[in-house]
């Protein structure tokens, strides 16, 4: 083997140091998905608030006898606050798009604080504790690593607000 080449940004799949001690170089592609990768998770924290996929199936199905317009339309999201659990380049751009189409207040929790997003975002540095009970919307963009298993457990969720959406 002269070389690993990874289509993804993190080296979690390799032993890099075996590859290391054997001499064979590990390149991966930081930055090249991080606005994709942003845009779904956009995508879904618009989807799950405003209950499309939910409509989608009524509409299919031919179910327009009633209209509760309160039930159907979802959850607000101007102006809450937005919660990234791994500010890091794609929770980055997850919060930029946020911030800028919905003016939402932007939170984060990583392992190390983001001086920079924190200028460019104006993104407050919090606690796990705070993160989970002051978010109104939580969109997840950390690496799984084994200090993370189990970190999103019952007891996690039985704390955050009435309401929160997850991404």
């Amino acid at each position: 083997m002269k070389a690993i080449a990874l289509y993804s940004v993190g080296f979690d799949q390799v032993d890099v140091w075996e590859a290391s001690r054997r001499n064979i170089p590990v390149g991966n592609t930081p930055d090249v998905l991080s606005r994709a990768t942003s845009d779904v998770a956009f995508l879904l924290m618009q989807s799950v608030a405003r209950r499309a996929s939910y409509n989608f199936e009524k509409v299919k199905a031919g179910n327009w006898t009633d209209f509760d317009p309160m039930h159907a339309l979802g959850q607000e999201l101007y102006g809450k606050t937005l919660g990234i659990f791994g500010l890091g380049r794609i929770g980055f751009e997850m919060a930029l798009k946020a911030q800028r189409a919905f003016d939402m207040k932007i939170v984060y929790h990583n392992r190390h604080r983001n001086e920079k997003s924190e200028k460019l975002l104006d993104a407050h540095y919090v606690s796990f504790d705070e993160l989970i009970e002051v978010s109104d919307v939580l969109s997840i963009h950390a690496n799984f690593n084994p200090d993370q298993k189990g970190i999103f457990n019952q007891s996690v969720f039985k704390r955050m607000k009435p309401g929160i959406d997850l991404y």
